[in-house]
């Protein structure tokens, strides 16, 4: 789960993620980089952390404006820092500082040109980072805002023959058989593409209600 958290006082509580270890324990990670070891992995843990990251993702959609405006404000800023870079690189890193250094000697111009170079690329390095970071809370929090408004329709999708049609036999398979497909613990096992697919699917069968065989007739055990 991404980091929604917009003051460093709610990170030590903000649960971004968990996993199982070897010996049977689960393990939980904080937005603030803690790491809390020998949990027990059990249902009533798992519960608590769904819990807790279903509240997290509510609080993430009352802050989406500021998101997705910090989102445009770093594709603003990598925009204009890649152009900056491209006018650096195509003219050279020191040409605009041509003149104050043709007084210098190689050995002492060359390094400023170098470093101004370095500055504008690393400049434009930081941006892109940022944007990447800005867009991937915003995309997800989309695909949670999505997946809260079809939630009723998408846990029916198992009673439909053909809701899961176009998808891989892999991710087919994850929507049949796991437990909760589309609890916030596992928002990132699937995309709002895959969401909109299925309610695309349902939708076209209802509409077309055609007869189907029943799984029993063609061999198919649920």
């Amino acid at each position: 789960m991404k980091d929604y958290t917009i003051r460093e006082s709610e990170k030590s509580q903000y649960v971004i993620g968990f996993w199982k270890n070897d010996d049977g324990t689960m393990s939980v990670k904080f937005a603030d980089g803690t790491v809390f070891s020998k949990i027990a992995y059990s249902e009533e843990n798992l519960k608590k952390i769904a819990e807790m990251q279903e509240a997290q993702a509510q609080t993430g959609l009352q802050r989406y404006p500021e998101f997705d405006k910090a989102r445009k404000s770093s594709k603003i800023k990598a925009i204009l820092s890649g152009s900056v870079t491209g006018i650096m690189y195509a003219f050279g890193a020191g040409s605009m500082f041509i003149p104050a250094m043709q007084s210098m000697d190689i050995a002492t111009a060359a390094p400023i040109a170098l470093g101004v170079g370095t500055i504008t690329a690393v400049g434009t390095i930081v941006s892109a980072h940022k944007l990447r970071k800005e867009s991937a809370r915003v995309t997800e929090l989309d695909k949670i805002k999505y997946r809260d408004e079809h939630r009723k329709d998408l846990e029916k999708s198992r009673t439909y023959h053909n809701a899961y049609a176009g998808m891989s036999a892999e991710k087919a398979r994850y929507f049949t058989k796991k437990k909760q497909p589309y609890s916030i613990v596992n928002i990132e096992s699937f995309t709002q593409d895959d969401l909109e697919t299925i309610i695309r699917n349902m939708e076209t069968e209802a509409a077309t209600d055609f007869t189907y065989v029943a799984e029993e007739a063609e061999g198919k055990t649920k």
